[in-house]
């Protein structure tokens, strides 16, 4: 995508996935708040679309929010390889989550 939209410093949050059904509107909520967003995805034609201040997809009252949204929300397309990493669960609240699931016959 050559039309990037650049911000001078950084990004509060990058949302990956960010031109889906989720994604979006969770972007441009932060963005509502005031957080400058970065939107990662590798759907080229739905990044383009809402650098354009349209939704790619239907989602009723987004548009307006998107297009107030387009000067802290910068849109780019994915590359090859992502790591995303999560917080390893504590050892006590795994092993309530497994005592739950074995409860309910879940468990393994």
């Amino acid at each position: 995508m050559s039309a990037t939209r650049t911000h001078t410093g950084g990004f509060d949050v990058c949302v990956v996935g960010g031109a889906g059904h989720v994604g979006l509107p969770l972007s441009i909520v932060f963005a509502a708040r005031g957080l400058r967003v970065l939107i990662y995805d590798i759907n080229e034609r739905a990044l383009e679309t809402i650098e354009r201040g349209l939704m790619p997809f239907m989602e009723r009252g987004a548009e307006p929010m998107l297009r107030q949204a387009l000067d802290r929300v910068s849109v780019k397309e994915a590359v090859a390889e992502v790591a995303a990493v999560t917080g390893t669960p504590r050892r006590d609240v795994y092993q309530r989550a497994l005592a739950l699931d074995k409860e309910r016959g879940h468990g393994r």
